[in-house]
């Protein structure tokens, strides 16, 4: 993702700049931003404790504000609510600190918001947990559109507090956030979770988060202090379509403070979504890569939601180890509730399994490399799995008791089908697949 950006020369004490020609668009997937207006205001420090009421009074529409290179204190959130073309940038080096838990709040009916190349850092220590984030967009209301938010080039730290870096809410009855891109951030020592968005509205059934991009950012040492519901570096979690989650890099979540499994990616219900290119590494706790969890088929047919489906699993680097005592948190893929899916080209080397599936049909896994240095069982279907084909893969069980590498176990799997594969296990024999506990009809 390319973004065109233009800096300004500025004057001091926040003036405005008065300039012939505006800002050229920022170009976000298949959608382009207005140009920005042509007033171009830097923004100083009038006080060393607190810039709160002093940047809150310059947000508007159509402006540009500039940050010169320096640490600013926020000690309230500030605003952007009902604004249309406003950017906030700065010299690279720039901090954004706050004793709370938000800096940035989006609200109303908003458009091309741009948000670049800032640090945002919160100090504050607490164990409450707060769902918001250091940028909230909190579209609640009952008909407010959001269209282009992009937040990119800035990076994130909250290691001590129960809070998201950024959490997007899109949920009043009407409301739909379009077109949101979080491109090129680093989140490192995240107390919560790194990227959330969240549509937990059900009455109407509504895709309220569309046409959204996360790519390339960096993701370390998320979940420092999460002991309640598993921690995840990007969360999508509702009805939401058309996603990208490409070319990220997930490093060595903090699955240590939990029972929990945490993961990289977690889908909770969106459809027609590509998590692509991404690359998952640990060597201290461990964690679980792409998880697929909720809604159930019951939780679907009571709230007239689309199971996930038209998901693109593709070309993804898994290299997961762990200090984690049950090896079976440890996976490259856990999908539930999923079908029409695709898990093509990947490169999986694990602690535990390489991937389970739970109540998922349809799906086609093939092209990809899997290995597991613990478990047996590499491949892993139950729960009203079915009609599944597993072909071309070079699939490796190193560890692990004399079970099948490919395993298929319990009377409601039945009908896939696994063939032209590479299979192999450490004593030397040839890997093998299993029908276990009643699974039938599974055919190679």
């Amino acid at each position: 993702m390319l973004f065109a950006l233009s800096f300004y020369s500025c004057k001091k004490n926040s003036t405005t700049v008065d300039q012939a020609d505006k800002a050229p668009a920022l170009s976000v997937g298949n959608t382009t931003m207005s140009s920005f207006a042509a007033a171009v205001t830097t923004v100083t420090k009038n006080d060393p404790a607190d810039n709160s009421k002093n940047v809150q009074a310059l947000i508007k529409s159509n402006v540009t504000l500039y940050f010169p290179k320096a640490t600013y204190k926020f000690t309230n959130f500030v605003s952007i609510k009902n604004i249309n073309n406003l950017k906030i940038y700065a010299e690279p080096g720039t901090v954004f600190v706050t004793n709370q838990n938000k800096i940035i709040e989006i609200y109303g009916t908003t458009s091309d918001i741009d948000i670049s190349f800032i640090t945002f850092q919160s100090t504050k220590v607490s164990a409450i947990e707060d769902t918001e984030g250091l940028i909230f967009v909190a579209n609640y209301g009952i008909n407010d559109i959001m269209n282009t938010i992009a937040i990119h080039d800035c990076s994130f730290s909250n290691p001590n507090t129960l809070c998201d870096a950024i959490k997007v809410v899109s949920e009043g009855v009407n409301a739909v956030a379009k077109n949101i891109v979080i491109n090129n951030n680093t989140f490192k020592s995240i107390g919560r979770f790194g990227v959330e968005l969240q549509n937990n509205l059900y009455v109407p059934m509504i895709a309220r988060i569309t046409n959204y991009n996360i790519t390339n950012n960096k993701f370390e040492d998320v979940g420092t202090i999460q002991k309640g519901p598993a921690s995840s570096c990007v969360s999508l979690t509702g009805y939401s379509l058309n996603g990208v989650v490409n070319n990220n890099y997930f490093l060595n979540m903090r699955m240590n403070t939990t029972g929990s499994v945490y993961y990289g990616i977690e889908n909770a219900g969106a459809v027609n979504l590509q998590t692509n290119g991404n690359t998952f590494t640990s060597n201290t706790y461990g964690f679980t890569g792409i998880l697929g969890s909720g809604p159930t088929p019951a939780e679907s047919s009571l709230r007239n939601q689309p199971q996930k489906s038209m998901w693109y699993i593709e070309n993804n680097t898994f290299n997961l180890t762990g200090s984690a005592t049950d090896k079976t948190k440890i996976r490259a893929i856990d999908l539930a509730d999923t079908h029409a899916y695709f898990i093509e080209n990947n490169t999986m080397k694990t602690d535990g399994q390489n991937a389970r599936f739970t109540n998922c049909y349809d799906g086609i896994i093939s092209g990809n490399i899997m290995q597991s240095s613990t478990s047996g069982s590499v491949l892993y279907f139950q729960s009203s799995s079915i009609k599944n084909k597993v072909t071309g893969n070079t699939i490796t069980a190193k560890g692990g008791g004399d079970t099948g590498t490919v395993f298929f176990e319990g009377q409601s799997v039945n009908n896939n089908y696994a063939y032209s594969n590479t299979l192999y296990k450490a004593t030397g024999k040839a890997g093998d697949y299993r029908n276990w506990n009643g699974a039938y009809n599974n055919f190679w």
